[in-house]
């Protein structure tokens, strides 16, 4: 059951701007095409991973795909982020093993029906969300993580935000695909 991990997350998600610097509190939350978000919280033999992305930068494009290579792009990053356990290196030794992966897409209905409404729908932000939780026969031995196939798989990430939360430790830090290691 993950709920102790998942009140811990949403109560450090609400408090993370408190722990930010001031760079990343401008940032936090806020639509912005190369950044993405992530959130770890560890709490006793759990571990749970929220990756925030804008659809830019895992697709390339923030609409409803139109062309068989759109259609064949999002195919692709579904496929990916579905097995988004391989796009985070943790320590072995933690023994880590992935129990659940929740991918929420940006909206997906129909677009041929009639609009009483003005919009352009290609001109919408759209942001992708993938949960993924793990139960670790040693958790202590998360001492480390390494974002290096996250920036692989998706060229059009420039930075990565993450805020993590433990029983320990409180903190954030920012990757960039020269720095994709993190030590605490």
């Amino acid at each position: 059951m993950f709920k102790p991990t998942l009140s811990v997350l949403a109560l450090f998600i609400c408090t993370a701007p408190a722990l930010a610097n001031e760079e990343s509190l401008a940032s936090l939350g806020t639509h912005q095409h190369g950044l993405t978000e992530l959130f770890v919280a560890i709490e006793q033999n759990q571990l749970e991973i929220t990756i925030s992305s804008p659809a830019y930068n895992l697709l390339g494009f923030e609409h409803q795909p139109h062309t068989p290579e759109q259609k064949a792009k999002l195919q692709q990053v579904t496929q990916q982020l579905e097995q988004a356990d391989q796009l985070i290196w943790l320590p072995q030794q933690a023994a880590c093993q992935r129990t659940k992966v929740q991918l929420t897409q940006p909206n997906d209905h129909d677009h041929d029906h009639d609009h009483d409404h003005d919009h352009d729908h290609d001109d919408q932000h759209s942001d992708w969300l993938v949960h993924i939780n793990y139960q670790c026969a040693a958790i202590d031995k998360i001492n480390q993580l390494d974002v290096k196939p996250l920036f692989t798989a998706f060229p059009l990430i420039e930075k990565i935000q993450m805020q993590l939360i433990s029983p320990d430790i409180q903190t954030s830090t920012r990757f960039t695909a020269q720095q994709t290691q993190w030590k605490w």
